[in-house]
């Protein structure tokens, strides 16, 4: 397809406060999402934005095309300062838009597991931390689909996360693998993730035994455990929820199935269908003056 109009892009540094945004095709601006790349701002991550120059007698003169987000960040650091841009002209809005839809489509958004090595090779402390606890277990975070590795990177930090943190994360990744090993089905997001809803309302139980757990469970596969999960999910019994929830009821049927009366366990009340939040930390005591 041929550019939309004859004059080339070029690329100018543009002042922030002489940039908009049309929202005639533009997505709503994220607000919080500009804070945080504010918060965590990075010049060397900043790269280039897409503008269309709407001509002198426009105020401000620049719509930016795409790149909405991290000129807003850059806004919200210095009202002053001024962003790199690729400067379009002579587009009409409609052309703005194909633009915007053409860039959209083409772009290569980062995956998960992208983000995850860029984050590795950068020593991020929570990655090594993570993979650190899933090598206690004898276990790997890796994309490769193959027995051994656990690919649920999101799950992964969620737990580590949470108020269990990573003892939470190492026991339930452990628990599953007593189970069943490390066939690669055993570590998809919603057992991992509902092993660890389990535990972090059933593990300080007083009647609860890790080994009763795994002969609870050891003669279903992880499909199997799944299944029972997507069907108590699509039942409505039980609620709504993500799938994590439904497969930590259903570990908690298949180990009460498992015990004598005297000991099984009592769903709490407060059970969410997911690890409890890390606590905020206090404030520091105020000092006298």
């Amino acid at each position: 397809m041929s550019a939309p109009h004859a004059d080339e892009p070029y690329l100018l540094a543009i002042p922030v406060a002489d940039i908009f945004t049309d929202h005639t095709y533009q997505r709503p601006l994220d607000r919080c999402r500009a804070e945080a790349m504010a918060e965590a701002f990075d010049q060397r991550l900043l790269g280039v934005i897409e503008v269309s120059d709407r001509g002198t007698d426009q105020h401000p003169r620049y719509a930016v095309v795409e790149g909405q987000h991290r000129w807003a960040a850059v806004m919200l650091r210095d009202p002053n300062a001024a962003i790199a841009a690729r400067v379009h002209s002579g587009l009409t809005i409609a052309e703005e838009a194909q633009l915007f839809l053409g860039i959209d489509v083409q772009r290569r958004r980062l995956t998960t597991w992208h983000r995850w090595k860029a984050r590795r090779a950068q020593h991020d402390p929570d990655v090594a931390m993570i993979e650190a606890t899933v090598a206690r277990v004898g276990l790997r975070v890796d994309e490769a689909p193959k027995d051994g590795h656990v690919r649920c990177t999101a799950m992964l930090e969620k737990i580590a996360r949470s108020r269990g943190g990573h003892a939470l994360l190492r026991d339930s990744l452990k628990l599953l693998h007593d189970t069943w090993g490390p066939q690669l089905g055993a570590y998809d997001s919603a057992l991992v993730g509902g092993m660890a809803t389990f535990l972090d309302s059933f593990g300080d139980h007083e009647d609860f035994d890790c080994d009763n757990l795994v002969d609870a469970l050891i003669d279903l596969t992880p499909d199997r455990a799944s299944f029972f999960a997507k069907a108590k999910k699509s039942s409505g019994k039980h609620g709504t929820g993500s799938l994590p929830k439904f497969v930590a009821i259903t570990f908690h049927e298949r180990y009460n199935m498992h015990r004598p009366a005297g000991s099984r366990l009592a769903m709490p009340s407060s059970f969410r269908g997911s690890p409890r939040a890390a606590a905020a930390a206090e404030p520091p005591p105020a000092t006298a003056a």
